[in-house]
């Protein structure tokens, strides 16, 4: 059983998201029956969990650079947050 992490109750629902949409630094991704909702019935809290954001981004980078189309300002802002590195280090 889950409580709630800002009442502590245990009046607290699940559920698995059906689609959820995130805007990973200007590239939005859409994400099928991964993401969960937790709802507190007591205070009304609403959370989302996302697994594993961070090898989410660098799959999503690297999904991106498959595409063999030129990449926008957007597309190499978030490259470059998703592989942690410098505009330098980039080029």
């Amino acid at each position: 059983m889950v409580n709630c992490g800002e009442c502590g109750s245990h009046k607290v629902k699940e559920a698995v998201l059906p689609a959820y949409d995130i805007d990973l630094r200007g590239i939005i991704v859409r994400l099928v029956d991964c993401v969960t909702q937790v709802s507190c019935d007591a205070c009304g809290e609403d959370t989302i969990e996302i697994p594993d954001l961070d090898g989410l981004s660098k799959t999503a980078a690297m999904a991106r650079a498959l595409v063999p189309f030129r990449l926008t300002g957007k597309e190499v802002r978030f490259m470059r947050f998703a592989l942690d590195m410098t505009g330098r280090e980039f080029a």
